[in-house]
């Protein structure tokens, strides 16, 4: 569980900010984002932590559509002959 750091703003109202902390190509990467609850810090860390457990295991998720990941592979297969 991560520790949620609470940080008063400028208008006088408490908010949390939140670290998550990954390493990528060997290098510390360190995301933050800020909360009006500290539950809501928490849960958010811990959905990242597990999102990224994921993407490591999985590999990323695609964002192209159907359409250009066809394009892509009639592209990248378009110099191969057919065997007809």
């Amino acid at each position: 569980m991560a520790k949620p750091e609470k940080i008063k703003n400028k208008n006088g109202k408490v908010s949390y900010r939140i670290f998550v902390n990954r390493t990528v190509d060997g290098q510390q990467a360190r995301e933050s984002k800020s909360f009006s609850t500290r539950q809501l810090a928490i849960d958010c860390a811990d959905k990242r932590k597990k999102e990224m457990e994921r993407a490591e295991v999985h590999g990323e998720e695609s964002k192209g559509t159907i359409a250009e990941i066809i394009a892509r592979y009639q592209a990248q297969f378009a110099h191969i002959p057919r065997p007809y």
